[in-house]
Formats: C-alpha cells, sequence, structure tokens
C-alpha cells in the first residue's frame, strides 16, 4: 500500500512493516553513472527505467517508483516490488519537480539576507523582473510567503522541505573517487592543490570568489555539526583532477570517499556563507538549502536528523538580513 503524505513524502506499507520516503522527481531520467549513494529514506520517481537504471539505483540504495505504476521499494524485510498492473494508482502522483527560476528565487529567500525589492531577487537569479513577479505569486499561492508587500518566507522548515521535496538536483555531472584520509583530510588535500592555480579556497570581499565549495557532511559540520563527516562532497567551477593528487576514479554507488560536482549555476555558488573556518583554513561552503540536499541523499543512518539540525538554522539565517 502507498500513501501520499502531502509534503513529499510517501508511506510505504506492507503487512506490518512501514516505511516512509521522501520522493525525488528529476527533470529527467538520470543515467546510471549519475546516480548517488543514497541512505534509503528516498525513492526516485522515473518514467521507463531501462534495466541498467534500476539495477544501479537499487546498488545505490534508492528505492523508485515509475510513473507506469511499477515500483521497487527497499523496505526492513527486503525489496518489495510492484508490477504496474499491481502498483497502487495514486503512487505516480507525486509533487512535480518544479523550475530552476521559481527554485533559485525560494533560495535565495531562505538562505540570503531578505532582497528589498524584485529587481535585486532578479539580479542574484538571474531572471527578469517579470519574471520574479511571476514566481512569487506562485509561492504565494502555494502559502510559502507571508502576508505584505515585501517578498517574505512564512515558515522556513515549511519552505525548506518543498524545496527540497522538488530540487532535482544540481545540474552539472558528478564523479566519484576513493581517496586516504577522514573526509576533512580529502578535501582539503584536494582544494589547498587547486588552489595553487584557481584560488579554490579563497573569497573576495563580498564572498562570491571561490571556484571550489565544500557541501554534504562537511558543509554540515561547518554550519550545524551534528555526527562525525562519512565522506567528502565538492562543488567545482574551475576543472578539477583528483587523480593528480592520490585520488583513484570510482563508480557511483561503489562506497566511494569523494564526490566532485561540475555547476555554474550562480545562485548555488552566491548563496552561502562567506567563509568558514576548518583547522585554521579558511573554506567556501554550500549553503543551507544544498547542504541539507547532499546530506538527504548520502549514507548514513542519521542523515534525517543532521537535515533537520540544517534546517533549523535557516530561521536566524533569514532573520538576519531583516
Amino acid at each position: 500500500m502507498v500513501r501520499l503524505l502531502g509534503d513529499g513524502r510517501a508511506e510505504f506499507t506492507v503487512g506490518r512493516q512501514r516505511v516512509i520516503m521522501w520522493l525525488v522527481t528529476p527533470a529527467r531520467n538520470p543515467r546510471p553513472s549519475e546516480v548517488t549513494a543514497s541512505n534509503g529514506d528516498r525513492a526516485m520517481v522515473v518514467s521507463r527505467p531501462s534495466g541498467q537504471l534500476m539495477a544501479s539505483l537499487a546498488r545505490s540504495g534508492w528505492s523508485w517508483v515509475s510513473v507506469e505504476g511499477a515500483a521497487h521499494v527497499l523496505l526492513p524485510e527486503g525489496p518489495l516490488e510492484l508490477s504496474g498492473a499491481d502498483a497502487p494508482r495514486e503512487a505516480p502522483v507525486v509533487a512535480p519537480s518544479a523550475p530552476r527560476s521559481l527554485l533559485s528565487v525560494l533560495r535565495v529567500l531562505l538562505v540570503e539576507p531578505q532582497p528589498s525589492t524584485q529587481r535585486l531577487i532578479a539580479h542574484r537569479c538571474g531572471i527578469t523582473q517579470p519574471r520574479v513577479s511571476q514566481v512569487l505569486g506562485r509561492l504565494r499561492r502555494e502559502r510559502l510567503l507571508a502576508d505584505g508587500r515585501a517578498p517574505r518566507v512564512a515558515d522556513p522548515d515549511v519552505a525548506a522541505r518543498w524545496w527540497l521535496a522538488r530540487y532535482p538536483g544540481p545540474s552539472g555531472t558528478t564523479t566519484s573517487w576513493y581517496g586516504l584520509g577522514d573526509p576533512w583530510e580529502q578535501a582539503l588535500r584536494l582544494l589547498t592543490a587547486t588552489r595553487r592555480t584557481a584560488g579554490a579556497l579563497s573569497r573576495d570581499a563580498d564572498g562570491r570568489g571561490a571556484t571550489a565549495m565544500v557541501s554534504g557532511d562537511l558543509a554540515a559540520d561547518l554550519i550545524a555539526p551534528w555526527r562525525r563527516p562519512l565522506r567528502a562532497h565538492i562543488y567545482a567551477r574551475a576543472p578539477m583532477d583528483p587523480a593528480d593528487h592520490g585520488f583513484v576514479a570510482a563508480g557511483a554507488g561503489d562506497g566511494s570517499t569523494l564526490s566532485v560536482t561540475y555547476d555554474d549555476d550562480p545562485v548555488l555558488w552566491g548563496a552561502g556563507p562567506p567563509w568558514s573556518l576548518h583547522a585554521g583554513t579558511s573554506v567556501a561552503c554550500a549553503d543551507v538549502l544544498q547542504a541539507a540536499f547532499d546530506v538527504g541523499i548520502a549514507a548514513g543512518s542519521d542523515a534525517d536528523q543532521a537535515v533537520r539540525a540544517l534546517l533549523a538554522t535557516l530561521p536566524a539565517t533569514a532573520a538576519a538580513g531583516r
């Protein structure tokens, strides 16, 4: 049995076994090589998945539900397989992915000091003011904005979970690697080596100059420490080759220790804290939402608690600019 909970999650029940999962709806089916590891609490919505994609999802700890009705759900007692004929009709009816422009505007409202005008929001998101007006109208209809003329998030936790349920993930390419040392040692080794040629650890006066930054467990360790980081995740704008610094290429979902995502989304790069310190080193850090998304799809039985700890910082973040 499948029951939609209305907040981007679904409840799967078989006999006495019950599991609740976030439903992730990407803009397109990922390639098998693009599937990253999941801690088992998310189900990806796909369309006519190939055998290779289904195998990659299962190997990486993902449950999945197809829009045609088939499903593969990881339950505590073992995987549950549903055919299109057997699957509940409501299973594929999930929160659709949202336009990037809508997610960008909501991200800015959540994690940056509140912009005072639509012009400033448009500049930050790289879209037109008329489009900002349309997006704000949609967010108001979704009851995510507070009353009043100034755009302001009504409930940061609700808005953040709405965003997480619809965010399809970064638009760039992710590579996976094995390395020696704990996650911080690996990340700093790669970033320090890259800094010599690309300034990866440095930011300019307004906090927008970094060419590489940490996300996932390492960003959570800087923003809202909850657990010891399990793996390193780096976003990069400039090319970097971990193989030149002692890392070995790994397949997605094969227990890699480090991931590098190449993505030049201006909102992704402009929304985080100007810098953070780890062991005396200045490190660029992804914003709370990106960190929460990456923690949520990473391995670890307590990932959900880490996400909650991250989202709990949002009211203070949003209030800072009011």
